[in-house]
């Protein structure tokens, strides 16, 4: 019976160690929060957006040490993550470059320059 009580907490605590969890706000340089930025783990497929208050939460059964943050228009962000839970995330991204301008011509247009 005690073998059987040592094996179930060894699974468990496998379980519970192979999880990463993360919270958080994403914030521009004026502490504004970001709606709808992206967050994933680094080289996977994992990740949410932020809701309109630039909240996140989300969790996976893996183990990352990176979280990948970006958002249009602001440098894309990556912070490192210790394992298991990681709440409480204050994440604050930098303006980026400028998107150039699209001129969009209409009709006949000499493809001269």
């Amino acid at each position: 019976m005690k073998i059987k009580t040592v094996l179930f907490f060894l699974f468990l605590s496998a379980v519970i160690v192979g999880q990463t969890k993360v919270g958080g706000k994403v914030i521009d340089e004026f502490g504004d929060p970001i709606a709808f930025a992206n967050v994933i783990f680094k080289n996977s497929k994992e990740g949410v957006i932020t809701d309109e208050n630039g909240n996140f939460y989300f969790e996976s059964k893996e183990n990352y040490s990176t979280l990948v943050v970006s958002y249009i228009g602001f440098e894309k962000k990556e912070i490192s993550l210790k394992p298991g839970l990681n709440t409480g995330l204050k994440i604050q991204l930098k303006s980026g470059t400028e998107l150039k301008e699209v001129v969009i011509y209409t009709g006949k247009t000499s493809k001269k320059k």
